[in-house]
């Protein structure tokens, strides 16, 4: 064993390469450059908007993906989309698909991308990055070019990536691919008969234009309407694409918002053809008339020229009403002594552990630093005011002025050209350089307008509904939203909402995803983005929160057993129903991004309060499964989002939330002060069960770091409020607490009543959540008064909790414990095995205070197993997670092994000196061990 992350040997070779959804044919020019790559390497494909550079790299990348002995792994990377995906996040979730543990992943990008590439010279895998937006996205994800081969594809060059990968510039489809491909794909291959060789030249060879013109083609049937459309596009008059304009939005961020193109546009025949706009709403009831697609007769359609638009990351700003994310302290009535005080917020950013039956009762929220001094705002200069930096005399200081790389490949190499003959050539060759430019630039320009007025000739076409629900698309968070969720956004009926979404199916406008949900060209999402709102976004977005909330609710209690203690939910759209717990994890894995999104885009629609609960009901599952940085981030966005809510209940929650992912990060004086946050919101608020949630977590975290006391202390308040207000959860968890705590001070027979009182409540409860954390604790106390039978039951029974839980860091843990029973049964093969099987699976889970113990677990196995050499390096590693974990027993633990192995070993000095360190630990501790003889 080694104390380096690693590959899990026996982890599946990953292969995320997506089912093409669509025929493929031609480009055998570009398929043959791509072949004389080889195996290694980076390639770039770019092109123009709708080319068919993702079907071109997932079609070849299918071909070759057999070569691929350790696997292929796809990302895309959302380059156009209001959130692009950051590369310490992919790095986060491709370290995962190659078995790396979280608990290995480094937190700073260059760490992240450092692991990376070591793993990936050591084997041959195929990356596919697709839509990236720039170099510095796509940079920290390429492995080794000497042993993968990485493929990118961008609307852009990316001249950064040039010195280490390779360009292909992808064109368009000759006539008669354009025609094999209208052919070839099942979605189309209805028009490919009916549409015009004018229709199809029109389309310019761009895949994309072609299915939206064999929609309309295909289904009426009108050519020359098309053609009529297609001709006023006025490529003179075109010029650069459109840009956006900020308009204010709430929340103090500037939305961009589509400009209408320059050539003439009558605004009569305009509003004619547009959606209604937004009039407020019940403005605006539907009739029947509204459901039929207007009349065509060949009118001017107004087009919107947009391009995708980056919105800012919401995590980094200050609070949207432009204070500091710092709370203002909880107005405490008069005569109420609050237990814990405020803590400066601007210290929020380190972490105390607090386990998992100290979030068994809790809905999962936190608490958000100050992140405004991560971002600030550029400093205001008063009117008539001289910038206090002045420009530079570049010949004073003897800096040459700037040349471009061109201008320097004719430099004699003292500063400037030297032969006017040869300056005079370059300048010629850059005059042809600029004039492919800006041909290449029209070409774009035109392929643009094109796509643009194919989809707004499909959008004056379709029915309201259908245009309703194309805005939508625009809206939602998503890439491939499900049906009942954009019902849910509609407000319609489940059985409207399928008959709008088959009317875009049919115009070739959105395609059935392989999750379930739709899939959605990222062109199309820009102009239904742009379009005219039919009604007010921020309701819409709410209703979506909303249904997303009540489902992950649903999903969390088939997952977990637990519900989250917000708010009640509901929704009149029907909500995914789960078999068993396996289905409710499949959910939320699918669907963790669009929820992640969705929390952080609620701030600009007024949608703080659904927001706040959302990342609530997030927690459970974040626990988990250990993905720190999304829960970290939204948990940081839902503070502030109760905050403006003014609720002042969820923001002590969601405080606590915070505080759990600041504990599982290692960030331990950032996590104390969320959870002393949430018990002073609590105590100004005199809320009584959320002030025990609280002490039951202080409790939990105070163990961890080796306050017994405090401890016990903090238990023994939490069991009577607990059972003052009737919640025997709570009531269960302080009796659990304050088992653990005889247990770890020798009081055996003690620990073992009281953690049978809590299991017992657990059960008639049906939490089935801790019901496995109870029996694990109860046999300990039972496994150090030698009753081995009856300690081996119950870590069985918490070993088939966890797995059904999903949770692989608490079942090696328990493991760990199992193996630790046989090794003192004597059964030192067994014992062995199930240590190996234990530090595998804890390898899943950012835990380091159990896999401390797992490796102290470990290390006297192997000592009783007479292993001296690995007992002691199994100690050594337990002695750095424990202090990455600030868990002084367990660094107590490791260092009283490393005395024993020694003593074993006939190293007398040494185990002296050990053991009596760690006799000195355990007596600061109050702990069992320090009372001869030593326990194992």
């Amino acid at each position: 064993m080694t104390d380096s992350p690693r590959w899990a040997a026996d982890t599946p070779a990953p292969a995320q390469l997506p089912d093409d959804v669509g025929g493929f044919v031609g480009r055998n020019a570009e398929l043959a450059e791509l072949d004389a790559l080889g195996d290694t390497g980076a390639v770039v494909v770019w092109g123009d908007d709708g080319v068919g550079k993702t079907a071109l790299a997932l079609h070849w990348a299918r071909g070759i993906a057999a070569r691929f002995e350790a696997g292929q792994l796809f990302v895309d990377l959302r380059g156009d989309s209001a959130h692009p995906r950051e590369p310490s996040r992919v790095l986060d979730r491709m370290l995962r698909a190659l078995g790396v543990s979280p608990d290995d992943i480094p937190a700073p990008l260059e760490d992240r991308t450092a692991l990376f590439r070591s793993l990936a010279s050591q084997c041959h895998l195929l990356v596919v990055l697709d839509n990236a937006a720039d170099s510095s996205q796509v940079r920290p994800l390429l492995p080794p070019k000497e042993t993968g081969l990485t493929v990118v594809t961008s609307r852009g060059r990316l001249d950064d990536l040039m010195p280490d990968a390779q360009e292909l510039r992808l064109g368009p489809l000759s006539l008669a691919d354009s025609r094999a491909l209208l052919a070839a794909d099942p979605r189309t291959n209805r028009a490919a008969t009916e549409i015009s060789d004018e229709v199809v030249a029109a389309c310019g060879g761009r895949p994309l234009a072609l299915r939206l013109a064999a929609g309309y083609v295909g289904h009426r049937r009108r050519n020359h309407d098309l053609i009529k459309h297609l001709r006023r596009i006025d490529t003179a008059a075109l010029g650069p694409p459109a840009d956006v304009s900020p308009r204010p939005r709430r929340g103090g961020a500037d939305r961009p918002v589509a400009v209408e193109a320059p050539a003439a546009r009558d605004a009569e025949t305009a509003e004619q053809v547009r959606p209604r706009a937004y009039r407020g709403r019940g403005d605006h009831a539907a009739t029947d008339d509204d459901l039929d697609p207007p009349a065509d007769g060949g009118e001017p359609i107004a087009v919107k020229r947009v391009k995708p638009r980056p919105y800012p990351s919401r995590r980094g700003q200050p609070p949207a009403d432009g204070a500091t994310r710092n709370p203002d302290p909880p107005v405490v009535p008069d005569g109420a002594e609050p237990t814990g005080s405020p803590v400066d917020a601007e210290r929020v950013g380190l972490r105390p552990y607090a386990s998992r039956r100290d979030r068994a009762a809790d809905d999962g929220a936190g608490w958000g630093p100050d992140a405004s001094a991560r971002n600030p705002d550029p400093p205001v200069v008063p009117d008539g005011a001289e910038p206090t930096g002045s420009p530079v005399d570049a010949e004073r200081v003897g800096l040459r002025p700037y040349a471009s790389r061109r201008d320097r490949a004719v430099d004699d190499g003292a500063g400037w050209a030297s032969d006017a003959s040869s300056g005079a050539d370059a300048r010629s060759r850059r005059r042809g350089s600029k004039a492919a430019a800006d041909a290449d630039g029209q070409s774009a320009r035109v392929g643009a307008a094109v796509l643009e007025t194919l989809f707004a000739v499909a959008h004056h076409h379709l029915p309201r509904r259908a245009r309703k629900l194309l805005w939508l698309i625009g809206l939602h968070p998503s890439c491939d939203p499900e049906t009942p969720s954009l019902a849910a956004m509609a407000d319609l009926p489940l059985d409207r909402t399928v008959e709008a979404l088959d009317q875009l199916t049919a115009a070739r406008l959105i395609d059935p995803s392989p999750s379930g949900g739709w899939l959605v060209h990222d062109l199309v999402r820009a102009q239904a983005a742009a379009l005219d709102p039919p009604e007010d976004p921020d309701a819409a977005f709410s209703r979506l929160l909303e249904w997303y909330l009540a489902a992950t609710v649903r999903a969390t209690e088939a997952a977990y057993g637990t519900h989250p203690d917000t708010t009640e939910v509901g929704t009149s759209t029907p909500l995914p129903s789960f078999d068993d717990g396996d289905a409710a994890i499949g959910w939320l894995e699918t669907r963790q991004d669009c929820l992640y999104e969705a929390v952080l885009c609620a701030p600009e629609h007024g949608a703080q309060r659904p927001a706040a609960y959302l990342a609530a009901a997030l927690f459970r599952y974040f626990s988990v499964r250990g993905h720190l940085d999304e829960w970290t981030d939204i948990s940081i966005v839902a503070v502030d989002a109760a905050r403006l809510a003014e609720d002042r209940r969820v923001e002590g929650r969601l405080w606590l939330n915070l505080g759990y992912a600041y504990s599982d990060s290692s960030r331990h004086a950032e996590a104390e002060d969320c959870f002393q946050n949430s018990l002073t919101i609590s105590q100004g608020l005199l809320d009584k069960r959320a002030q025990a949630t609280v002490l039951n977590v202080l409790a939990g975290s105070n163990m961890i770091a080796g306050r017994f006391r405090q401890s016990y202390e903090y238990a023994s308040v939490a069991l009577p409020m607990s059972r003052e207000i009737g919640d025997p959860v709570g009531e269960a968890i302080a009796l659990e607490h304050l088992g653990i705590v005889d247990t770890l001070r020798g009081e055996y027979s003690q620990a073992i009543w009281l953690i049978e009182r809590s299991l017992a409540i657990y059960n008639e409860h049906d939490v089935h959540a801790i019901i496995p954390d109870a029996h694990c604790e109860l046999a300990l106390p039972h496994m150090r008064q030698s009753e081995y039978d009856v300690a081996e039951r119950h870590l069985d029974e918490a070993l088939d909790g966890f797995s059904s839980l999903g949770d692989h860091s608490a079942a090696g843990w328990s493991r760990s414990r199992l193996g630790l029973v046989k090794s003192l049964r004597g059964e030192h093969s067994e014992a062995m095995e199930e240590q190996q099987r234990a530090l595998h699976e804890m390898r899943r889970s950012p835990k380091h205070n159990y896999r401390a113990e797992a490796l102290n677990n470990a290390g006297v196995t192997y000592r009783l197993a007479g292993r001296p050499a690995k007992a002691l390096d199994h100690h050594r590693l337990a002695a750095e997670s424990a202090e990455r974990a600030e868990c002084p027993y367990e660094s107590a633990r490791a260092v009283q092994g490393m005395g024993l192995v020694h003593r074993d070993s006939g190293s007398d000095h040494l185990a002296d000196r050990y053991l009596s360190d760690a006799r000195t630990r355990f007596m600061m501790l109050g702990a069992a061990e320090a009372h001869p003889p030593m326990a194992t």
